[in-house]
């Protein structure tokens, strides 16, 4: 799954129910037939610190076998949503559940950008035909953000309520000049908002096609 810096949001406002549990999303994404999909796609599902849902996006769309996912606009994804928590979801047409190898490279570069804006990645959830599921945070492959088994659960839990606030928001701003996801929070003094950012028209499908001329082709200019 090569990283393309391109691909355009297609950013549709689900229903308002609660955020949905893993085995919740393979309900939730029957309801789109993408358990029976011919092509892989990939959603952002993202939701508040009280599990509400926000929004469900189709980051990109590919092939049997691939699709091609922008790290970038899987954040921009959770980012537009107004909010800090999410996980991704995208189906294997092959029937095979388990996680690839590059499904996991994918989730470590998802991890890796979350933690660096500040972001919750609760779950990446695989689906496929006919009914089948797997949870990479119930398979102990994602770790929640607070540890299993703490001595302070509730102090845990009021810390990451309190920088979830505007307060928090506020200061993080100042210390650190990156931008809040709360609306209420104006962004550093020359820091453009979230509205703001222009998104580029992408071609996904053709991408997808093209994707083993267009590396070749890389390949060999750059010498590798």
């Amino acid at each position: 799954m090569p990283r393309n810096e391109y691909a355009s949001l297609n950013v549709t406002v689900h229903r308002s129910i609660e955020a949905p549990s893993a085995h919740g999303v393979k309900e939730l994404v029957e309801e789109w037939g993408m358990n029976t999909a011919m092509q892989e796609s990939f959603w952002v599902i993202t939701y508040d610190s009280g599990r509400n849902l926000r929004r469900v996006t189709e980051v990109a769309h590919g092939g049997y076998r691939d699709v091609l996912v922008s790290i970038s606009t899987v954040l921009t994804a959770v980012l537009a949503s107004g909010t800090d928590r999410f996980m991704v979801v995208h189906n294997h047409p092959s029937g095979n559940v388990e996680p690839t190898t590059m499904d996991m490279a994918l989730t470590k570069k998802i991890m890796a950008g979350a933690n660096a804006a500040g972001l919750y990645f609760e779950d990446h959830v695989i689906i496929a035909p006919p009914d089948k599921w797997y949870s990479m945070t119930a398979n102990g492959l994602i770790v929640p953000s607070i540890i299993k088994g703490t001595k302070n659960p509730q102090a845990a839990k009021a810390f990451v309520d309190w920088v979830l606030t505007k307060e928090a928001g506020e200061l993080n701003v100042k210390l650190s000049n990156r931008v809040s996801v709360r609306a209420d929070v104006p962004p550093a003094p020359g820091a453009p908002t979230l509205t703001s950012v222009q998104m580029v028209n992408y071609d996904r499908d053709w991408a997808a096609a093209n994707k083993d001329r267009i590396l070749k082709l890389w390949q060999t200019t750059v010498g590798l």
